[in-house]
């Protein structure tokens, strides 16, 4: 009997003694989870968190990007010869021939508001027609897209000059450092002396100047 008292006291003794190193061991855990910040349940929070705000913050950023790649995209862009499509006409004015250019589908661009260049042949091309002759100033840049129209009116003989070179065929380029040009049929044969083109205008009757 007394034999299994001691035995059973045995067991005992070492059950109290192992939850004591037990509770030892969970406490030294506690401490060094207080000591790296916090327990396993507030760093899951903490990462959950860090997820939304990363989530967040990439909307956010996608967003902007999108956003600056879009604005105003291809507006600010200048007119080139191959943007436009031409048309040449007659104009109110005997004698004189209205230009009409349109931005190619799909184009918005702006168009400097100076005269074109006009070429008859290599030997015959236009000078710009005074502005001070013209009943209003032109405009520094016209937007061109869709229907919108810009005009300029063409004067193949500004001397009525007889005898002259005639063309029934034109080159024109916006600018005289644009390399590209477009070929257009006149409505009819020109005499050309001293050729002259006044600047783009919004409207066809801005753009004709007084006949003298």
């Amino acid at each position: 009997m007394r034999s299994y008292l001691a035995a059973r006291s045995t067991r005992v003794v070492l059950a109290v003694t192992a939850t004591a190193a037990l509770a030892t061991g969970l406490t030294a855990c506690d401490d060094d989870d207080l000591a790296a910040g916090g327990s396993s349940t507030p760093a899951a929070s903490t990462t959950g968190g860090s997820g939304s705000s990363g989530g967040s913050g990439g909307s956010s950023d996608k967003g902007g990007t999108d956003g600056g790649s879009t604005k105003e995209d291809g507006v600010e862009q200048s007119c080139g010869t191959n943007d436009l499509d031409f048309t040449v006409a007659k104009s109110d004015v005997t004698g004189y021939l209205l230009v009409s250019a349109k931005a190619k589908s799909g184009i918005s661009c702006q168009l400097a508001g100076s005269a074109p260049l006009v070429l008859f042949s290599s030997a015959e091309k236009t000078t710009a027609y005074p502005a001070e002759l013209m009943k209003k100033p032109a405009d520094d840049f016209l937007k061109l897209s869709g229907s919108t129209t810009a005009y300029a009116t063409l004067i193949p003989n500004t001397t009525r000059a007889e005898g002259t070179p005639e063309f029934k065929q034109v080159d024109i380029t916006v600018d005289a450092k644009d390399s590209h040009t477009a070929a257009l049929d006149l409505p009819g044969s020109y005499a050309v002396d001293d050729a002259a083109v006044t600047s783009w205008y919004s409207s066809a009757a801005d753009s004709t100047p007084d006949a003298n």
